[in-house]
């Protein structure tokens, strides 16, 4: 082979090289996840009764238009007292009033959806209290009690199972205004001296008219029993 020969022979060698460092390697772009950029929330305006759940939704548009797929949102409530979101959108009417519920993805907010909350007329509305024994050591009368208004607001005074009472003479029932039963009515007769019992209250006394009930014994004029009522 003469020196022309080899000449060529190495210049070809250097193009192939050359060409091969030209076409390199390809770069494929993965296509970029969908960002959020509007959140549409349903229902938009809402009525519920304290103690009611409802779900509500929310699905983020991405700038084409199309959902976006697993969209993590975040629920908010202007006044949790009133109505609470959990993680998954649900709500609950916790108390009566008005609130503003938000979903947000990605930083961005949805429509807002008014929430107004009512009370629910079939609930009823109690006050509470536990009887305590009476100044006399042997006389005692002890257990929980319930003054509950029913849709209606007529109230009906409750015993527990967990009442109990000693015996004595002409024992009655008594609303009052405090731990001196002149200041308020009778209800009648102690029905047992343990177990459950239910009171009819009369007419126009609501429940928020007496603060005490008290296990009286009339003749000798002495507290078996009393408990001052909850706020309702």
């Amino acid at each position: 082979m003469n020196v022309a020969q080899v000449f060529a022979l190495s210049m070809l060698f250097h193009a192939a090289l050359l060409m091969q460092s030209c076409v390199g390697t390809d770069i494929v772009n993965d296509p970029l996840p969908a960002v959020a950029q509007r959140g549409v929330l349903l229902p938009a305006d809402v009525l519920m009764q304290t103690g009611q759940t409802l779900k509500f939704t929310a699905t983020f548009h991405d700038t084409t238009g199309a959902a976006v797929a697993n969209a993590l949102v975040a629920w908010h409530s202007s006044d949790t007292a009133i109505v609470s979101v959990s993680s998954d959108g649900l709500a609950t009417a916790n108390g009566v009033g008005t609130a503003t519920v938000v979903a947000t993805a990605n930083g961005i907010a949805s429509n807002s959806a008014q929430v107004r909350v009512v009370a629910d007329p079939t609930q009823t509305r109690r006050r509470t209290t536990t009887l305590i024994p009476g100044p006399i050591a042997a006389d005692t009368a002890r257990g929980t009690v319930i003054l509950e208004e029913n849709a209606e607001g007529k109230p009906t005074l409750m015993f527990a199972d967990d009442f109990r009472s000693q015996g004595g003479p002409q024992l009655e029932v008594f609303l009052a205004q405090s731990l001196d039963p002149k200041t308020g009515i009778s209800l009648g007769k102690l029905q047992s001296t343990s177990g459950a019992q239910r009171y009819d209250v009369p007419a126009g006394i609501t429940l928020s008219t007496y603060d005490y009930v008290i296990v009286y014994c009339v003749p000798f004029k002495v507290v078996f029993g009393a408990g001052m009522l909850s706020k309702s």
